[in-house]
């Protein structure tokens, strides 16, 4: 069931996300740029999923990007809120967007990603020099971000390179060498190390070899997420 997200008051918030309780997953779907709007909706979301007690989060999201510091905000907010990013076929991911799919637990893509320039629009530079220091600001600001939430931190030295008006699109081994497609290794390892402790060296190794079947067998390009989860679930019994 889909519904308007109207506004972020908690009566709303509940009215539009009752539906969510009994397949314990919901599912934003939201278009536009990246904004403190954006930023807010996210939070919001996840905080009442959590008091609602829905345990999933997908973000199905098409973005042509928008404003660095609100990327960044959204992004270490989705971080530590287990969201799955899906940019589905015909959508698009662009520029501040590929903040925010880096910072997914999954990323799934079957739609276009592209990187170009970021400059900051309330910069005052007058100069080449006064945004050069700025973009060096920038650069650093987003390699910490990329490198944080697991994703390669030369996606900054390849944006730099891109003129802002222009767009470079990741083809599909970029996206995996970029650490922008499948599974976060940063969450991953630290999913890894809760499991040793709590669950022994056994639980573990049966657990990644579940989730390498379910890389090679379940994560196609272009493949439906309900499709994904129900090939997951599908595979559960033999581990």
């Amino acid at each position: 069931v889909r519904e308007l997200l109207r506004s972020l008051d908690y009566f709303a918030m509940v009215d539009a996300m009752s539906a969510c309780r009994d397949p314990d997953i919901v599912r934003l779907h939201y278009r536009g740029k990246i904004d403190v709007g954006f930023a807010d909706t996210v939070e919001r979301v996840a905080a009442m999923a959590r008091r609602m007690g829905i345990a999933h989060r997908i973000l199905d999201l098409d973005s042509p990007g928008g404003l660095i510091e609100d990327a960044i905000r959204a992004g270490d907010s989705i971080g530590g809120a287990h969201w799955t990013i899906w940019v589905r076929e015909g959508a698009v991911c662009h520029s501040a967007c590929v903040l925010i799919l880096a910072a997914g637990d999954q990323r799934l893509v079957s739609g276009t990603v592209g990187v170009h320039r970021m400059i900051r629009l309330s910069s005052t530079a007058t100069t080449r020099a006064q945004l050069n220091a700025e973009l060096r600001q920038v650069h650093s600001q987003l390699a910490d971000y990329l490198e944080r939430n697991g994703a390669a931190s030369a996606i900054a030295d390849l944006m730099m390179t891109v003129p802002s008006r222009d767009l470079r699109l990741l083809g599909a081994e970029q996206l995996h060498e970029y650490g922008l497609q499948g599974a976060n290794p940063v969450q991953e390892d630290l999913e890894r190390l809760r499991v040793l402790r709590q669950c022994g060296t056994d639980f573990l190794h049966r657990k990644e070899a579940f989730q390498r079947a379910l890389d090679q067998d379940c994560g196609k390009a272009g493949q439906h997420v309900d499709a994904m989860r129900a090939c997951g679930i599908a595979l559960l019994p033999k581990y």
